[in-house]
């Protein structure tokens, strides 16, 4: 009889973890406003690896922060031994989930809210990037992945198949920043 009682007691313990587990993960699911929702500052290191397997790793510093202006937030990014970037990020139309990051030297930026994340895509001397933003609780992603605007392949193309490009990665750069203020 004890055995029996033991067995239940366990069951309902590794029940009641479950629940509490489950229920913290969908609390950190839960959407938040954007960018508003996002401010803080959050610090990390930044891992920098291209396919070689040479791996680069910076201390990073993002703050979110308001400004005076309704449709702009402060995006300011610091990597450790350079000047911070004392970008803005711009809300162009919060229902379509359009915004711009303003680099405050002529260079904007397109971005979107999609699933969650803030996705933009540019090209810069020569090169493509994907650059992804995307908030988990207290935890803040950010990755860019890099390839050439070349590509490295042209395949299909014939017997009706379209023509498909496709293109090496150069590096990734993937930093899970922690935030260490939270947002004003």
């Amino acid at each position: 009889m004890k055995s029996v009682t033991l067995i239940f007691f366990v069951l309902a313990v590794a029940i009641a973890v479950s629940a509490v587990a489950l229920a913290a993960e969908e609390k950190a699911r839960v959407p938040v406003e954007f960018p508003a929702g996002w401010a803080g500052t959050y610090k990390g290191d930044l891992v920098i690896q291209n396919a070689a397997g040479k791996r680069q790793v910076v201390p990073m510093e993002f703050t979110i922060a308001p400004t005076d202006r309704k449709d702009r937030v402060k995006w300011v990014i610091g990597y450790e031994g350079q000047p911070k970037r004392n970008y803005e990020l711009i809300t162009v139309d919060a229902k379509r989930r359009l915004y711009k990051i303003d680099e405050k030297n002529s260079i904007e930026i397109s971005a979107s809210l999609m699933g969650g994340e803030l996705v933009s895509i540019f090209s810069v001397q020569g090169n493509q990037l994907l650059a992804r933003y995307r908030l988990d609780g207290d935890e803040l992603t950010y990755e860019i992945v890099m390839w050439q605007e070349t590509a490295t392949a042209l395949t299909g193309g014939r017997e009706g198949i379209p023509v498909v490009q496709t293109f090496t990665p150069a590096n990734i750069q993937k930093a899970v920043l922690k935030r260490v203020e939270p947002g004003k």
